[in-house]
């Protein structure tokens, strides 16, 4: 990392057991790891981290050296963590330690967790702590990883040009995997191909003899063909999706209330405890990556059959009594074009409670520039067009945030104004409001960006049926 000691390691022969970036959740044994974010500066807690049982700390200023623990100064320790995490990647290697990149628009956590359930039901592995896939959690997620491992999966996001080549070159994978790719920060993109150059330059950091999975249903925009055809000298390409040019392809699919079952193309059944029609193409890069790593059809079909849903991703759950019950369908953890559709129709399409009003309540998407207004305009008319499918696609849209208004427009045009309730911006009363307007036995998906934190409605809603 090119630093120099500013208190000696020579007297100390404790072993160090891993990385941390947070003197919360630091175990004994650690390296602290000093970064300056936006709201707190790693330096201001080294005592903290010191007291926590940290064996060393990594900083990049000058700090007291009362300390009496070993401290390594850097440039910058941000850089620092990248360059060890690389350091590292090559002793993964070395290990024979397979490392799978999964990178795209929408579904990379849903993907990377059902690839990790796949390959756990047969060899020791981890994946990235929830979304560890920035400049942070990358290198986070390979130095979690032992030498011991068979795989680590590693989820890589972006939301600024260069970042995920950057972060490609420190992870180097063995296989990658791109979900799809669709406006999800295109405000910080020139347009979708732009996007699409940033999601494959991933592509170029597969070693030699490793594997390329691409969702074939997705855009193609020009880019991606430009891009493909340089890879195939080096990486075997696998092609998945609904699409008959898919090599690994979903030829049936059912949605039942809570679950999906699809069939491939080569007969393989899979029953999935997911909503959703997209989960089974997610699935479908399960598969493949399961067969790659050598696992039979019948071990991948196993494990999917009992994966556990991921928090705030289409989480169904009931709360309340009953009768005082309402079923909410949590997808509050981010929100894009894309991702919204995907919800909004599996609410639609949801079978067993068709007796059940649907309520949508759906928040800003962010990130989307000057497309902002058009996209939410055009959520509107999805919403619009989606809601009145039989079983009842919707019957209420409350819409929250100052750009989901905008949503209102096309829908008015079509809904009747007591089924839409707009709220321009997030005030102390807004869940009592919100409540007011549920009733029991309802079906509720609760969906917007990130910044919106639309979960904190749940626990109004637990609240207002416990007081019936």
């Amino acid at each position: 990392m090119g630093g120099s000691w500013r208190l000696d390691p020579t007297s100390h022969h404790n072993c160090l057991t891993g990385i941390s970036i947070d003197s919360r959740t630091l175990e004994r044994g650690q390296v602290f790891v000093a970064i300056q974010g936006e709201c707190f500066d790693g330096h201001d807690f080294l005592t903290q981290a010191s007291r926590a049982g940290a064996q060393m700390l990594l900083v990049d200023r000058p700090v007291s050296t009362c300390q009496s623990i070993p401290v390594l100064q850097v440039n910058d320790t941000i850089e620092a963590l990248g360059q060890l995490a690389s350091a590292y990647r090559e002793i993964l290697r070395q290990a024979g330690t397979k490392v799978i990149a999964i990178t795209g628009s929408n579904g990379k956590t849903t993907t990377r967790h059902m690839i990790h359930t796949v390959l756990a039901s047969t060899y020791q592995g981890t994946q990235s702590p929830r979304s560890f896939n920035n400049h942070l959690g990358v290198p986070l997620t390979l130095l979690g990883a032992s030498t011991d491992d068979n795989y680590v999966v590693v989820e890589i996001g972006t939301n600024h040009p260069g970042e995920i080549s950057t972060l490609g070159q420190i992870v180097r994978p063995d296989a990658a995997v791109l979900t799809n790719i669709s406006c999800a920060h295109i405000g910080n993109f020139e347009n979708l191909n732009a996007i699409a150059r940033e999601k494959l330059s991933l592509f170029q950091h597969i070693n030699t003899g490793g594997v390329m999975l691409l969702h074939g249903d997705t855009l193609k925009p020009t880019a991606f063909h430009e891009c493909t055809d340089q890879f195939e000298h080096h990486c075997k390409v696998i092609w998945f999706g609904k699409r008959p040019h898919n090599q690994v392809q979903i030829t049936q699919v059912q949605q039942h209330v809570d679950q999906i079952r699809f069939t491939t193309n080569d007969g393989l059944c899979i029953n999935l405890p997911m909503p959703g029609e997209h989960n089974a193409t997610n699935a479908l890069a399960a598969v493949a990556i399961g067969r790659w790593m050598g696992l039979p059809d019948s071990k991948i079909a196993d494990a999917l059959a009992v994966i556990r849903p991921i928090p705030m991703r289409l989480e169904a759950m009931v709360v309340g009594s009953a009768p005082n019950q309402i079923t909410i369908i949590n997808d509050a953890y981010n929100a894009n074009p894309a991702s919204m559709q995907q919800a909004i129709v599996t609410l639609a399409r949801r079978h067993g409670d068709t007796q059940s009003r649907r309520i949508m309540i759906l928040g800003d998407m962010l990130e989307l520039g000057e497309r902002a207004v058009r996209e939410h305009q055009r959520l509107g008319r999805l919403v619009a067009a989606v809601g009145r499918l039989e079983p009842p696609g919707a019957t209420v849209a409350i819409l929250i945030g100052e750009l989901a208004r905008f949503a209102s427009e096309p829908l008015s045009r079509r809904w009747p104004d007591g089924d839409i309730h707009t709220f321009t911006q997030w005030q102390d009363n807004l869940p009592t409001q919100i409540t007011g307007l549920l009733s029991p036995g309802d079906v509720v998906l609760i969906k917007a960006s990130r910044a919106m934190k639309l979960e904190r409605l749940i626990p109004a809603i637990e609240n207002w049926l416990k007081a019936m």
